[in-house]
């Protein structure tokens, strides 16, 4: 696994359901890169949340289409791309992208996009598990139901 250029997303402000290079919160973060890298195309769901600080309301709105998005992976399966699902005050509502071996690209609400090793000390409690993508791995997508983010909850 080699990874994809972090370098272009790292400029990218924080910004409350931002969905592009002008900014993002943690899911727009997501959505941007891996429509301009991968031309996948995710839901918004700005309509769904009205504040990302709003833990509870976010975590109900990521609950309701997971399933249909991707399926739990081991680390040992990790790829460019794949999900880091991770929690913020016990609630599944925080997202990055693997971007290399043991690196992930999340946003840091406030901050802005951030490179970080996802084993750290800083992060290490906060992962919840690996997810990848049905679009970008056709064979499972009719299997995953089994094994969805929101079953894993």
């Amino acid at each position: 696994m080699s990874g994809f250029n972090v370098a272009p997303y790292l400029a990218i402000p924080w910004k409350a359901h931002g969905r592009d290079a002008q900014g993002c919160d943690c899911w727009g973060l997501v959505r941007h890169v891996l429509h301009r890298e991968c031309g996948l195309e995710l839901p918004s769901f700005t309509e769904e949340y009205d504040d990302p600080s709003n833990v509870k309301a976010t975590a109900a709105a990521y609950r309701l289409h997971t399933d249909e998005l991707a399926y739990r992976i081991t680390e040992a399966e990790l790829q460019p791309f794949d999900a880091v699902l991770m929690r913020t005050a016990r609630e599944p509502v925080h997202i990055g992208l693997i971007s290399s071996p043991g690196y992930m690209l999340h946003m840091r609400q406030n901050y802005g996009a951030a490179n970080v090793q996802f084993r750290s000390k800083t992060t290490e409690w906060s992962v919840i598990g690996f997810y990848r993508w049905m679009a970008m791995s056709p064979r499972r997508q009719m299997t995953s139901a089994r094994q969805s983010p929101s079953a894993a909850r």
